[in-house]
């Protein structure tokens, strides 16, 4: 009775590791828990497995304006290899700030880079465990320990999975060499919410993110890390769209921005001040490879007297 009991309990182990090995052999591993946000996790996977050391020339963090509108390409052929795109969706300045510290212990970078506009400076709706972020992409840890939930691990596989796979949708999760994602120029799956994109006078930003801004200047200022903040553009159709109060809005937006970080001896670059053709984008801000490497060149020329 008790071998025949035990025959079964082995049969079921081997059932249920089969089914496991199975799933992760066709989805393949799920990245860390390090969050609730399936792009800060990718990307955590991503530092820990590319393995940079110290001694970074450029760290570029951010929400999707940074991790999508700049070209990789284009960084490294002005400063070089030793570069890093660290950012993920709808990171706010609060989360900037707080991964900026940690990053600066281990890659000691020179420069700092941000792209950004508006919606990155409303309440943060992340959970970041910043202290097992640290343990796993610096100290060694292992991702599986970081999962207490088999439904989940099996949700996260198999959600990362399709998101590596089409490279025509926003959720696209497959990082260049660097770290960075740019749109397909053709054939992307563009949405028309998303193409209409938000309107100002709902957007209610987050006083804190201004002052965790000022946070992050003051930081790079006193690390003598250069510290550079560009406002990320809107396609041209957009913004000739936009009411005088929407406008009003962007604008001292823009002026309070461009204060904090001259005040700190940083570098703030406008991208509004020039207009942004609709080709070169995906939807209201997000734009396609070949509009990143326009903006990413604009960024790099509008420096061209700070270096």
């Amino acid at each position: 009775m008790v071998k025949k009991f035990l025959r079964n309990i082995l049969i079921l182990c081997l059932v249920f590791i089969t089914i496991i090995s199975a799933w992760v052999l066709y989805f393949g591993f799920p990245p860390p828990k390090l969050s609730n946000s399936m792009s800060f996790n990718a990307k955590g996977l991503f530092a820990k497995e590319r393995g940079w050391k110290d001694n970074l020339t450029v760290l570029a963090i951010g929400s999707s304006m940074t991790l999508n509108n700049l070209n990789s390409e284009t960084i490294v052929r002005e400063f070089g290899k030793s570069y890093f795109n660290i950012s993920s969706w709808g990171l706010k300045m609060e989360e900037d700030f707080k991964i900026i510290k940690i990053c600066d212990s281990f890659y000691k970078p020179k420069i700092v880079l941000i792209s950004s506009n508006l919606i990155d400076f409303q309440l943060s709706s992340k959970s970041i465990d910043y202290n097992n972020f640290k343990k796993y992409v610096f100290k060694g840890n292992t991702h599986i320990s970081l999962y207490n939930n088999l439904k989940q691990f099996f949700e996260d596989s198999k959600k990362y999975h399709n998101y590596r796979a089409n490279d025509k949708t926003y959720r696209y999760l497959s990082f260049d060499s660097y770290g960075g994602i740019n749109y397909s120029p053709k054939n992307f799956k563009i949405l028309k919410e998303r193409w209409n994109g938000e309107n100002f006078r709902y957007l209610k930003a987050d006083e804190n993110q201004y002052r965790y801004l000022d946070s992050i200047a003051r930081f790079c200022s006193t690390r003598d890390i250069k510290f550079i903040f560009a406002q990320s553009p809107y396609r041209k159709g957009w913004t000739s769209n936009l009411s005088d109060a929407e406008s009003d809005i962007l604008e001292s937006h823009i002026l309070r921005i461009k204060k904090i970080i001259e005040e700190n001896k940083g570098s703030f670059i406008n991208s509004q001040l020039r207009k942004w053709d609709d080709s070169l984008f995906v939807d209201y801000s997000h734009l396609n490879k070949v509009g990143s490497k326009i903006y990413t060149s604009y960024i790099i020329e509008s420096l061209k007297d700070n270096f």
